[in-house]
């Protein structure tokens, strides 16, 4: 089985820039968040077919969004290894989209909404998710220990037209003690650490000049 990591790197290198680059970046959509903020992108044809864009911009410049997405994809790749049942709720894949000559870079993912389809609400995760989530991580002890219930029923969880998807991991939805120790999860740290030595592989540059570009770097100022 490929790995998440594998397909993420896998769909970013599929996407031509010049047809990412014509897109302009819409508005900010959905729930309000602390360090980031959803705007929609469009759809674009990727390996494995059509598939709806939407970029997360932080709100300031300390978060980093390389960091976002070494914590992400790490987390993910464990629990897809462990519960492949998880993968038509989580998003199918994410990187990075820099504007060239900037230090502009946002987030890239999946558009749950699919363009505005669907409406996205924030939901508490289901007992089904929570186990899925907490299984890889069982060695170390119970579910009320483990996971972290403030993020599983505020942040993690989401309602899009009537299929739960779990689409925000930041924060991971493990108690920090556990996750930021690399004595209890070594193999977080190996994966988190793989994703930062190949970070070009997550990574998608547009001209500063182009819609996307443009539109990415003045939401950037906001």
């Amino acid at each position: 089985m490929v790995s998440y990591i594998e397909q993420c790197k896998a769909k970013v290198a599929s996407i031509n820039p010049d047809e990412l680059a014509a897109f302009l970046l819409g508005p900010e959509v959905g729930r309000a968040s602390v360090s980031f903020r959803f705007h929609r992108i469009g759809q674009l044809g990727i390996v494995g077919g059509q598939q709806w864009l939407g970029a997360k911009l932080p709100r300031i410049a300390t978060h980093d969004v390389y960091d976002r997405l070494s914590q992400e994809a790490a987390f993910l790749t464990l629990c897809l290894d462990a519960q492949p049942q998880l993968a038509p709720s989580i998003p199918n894949f994410m990187g990075i989209v820099a504007v060239e000559g900037t230090h502009t870079r946002a987030f890239l993912t999946e558009d749950a909404s699919r363009g505005g389809q669907c409406t996205i609400s924030a939901r508490p995760a289901s007992a089904d998710a929570r186990t899925m989530l907490y299984v890889p991580f069982s060695h170390l002890g119970g579910p009320g220990d483990v996971l972290s219930q403030d993020e599983l029923n505020l942040t993690t969880s989401f309602d899009a037209g009537g299929q739960e998807r779990l689409l925000d991991f930041t924060p991971a939805p493990i108690r920090d003690r556990y996750l930021w120790d690399q004595d209890s999860c070594p193999e977080y740290w190996q994966l988190k650490e793989a994703v930062n030595g190949e970070v070009d592989a997550f990574t998608v540059t547009v001209p500063y000049d182009s819609p996307l570009g443009l539109s990415i770097d003045a939401h950037n100022l906001l």
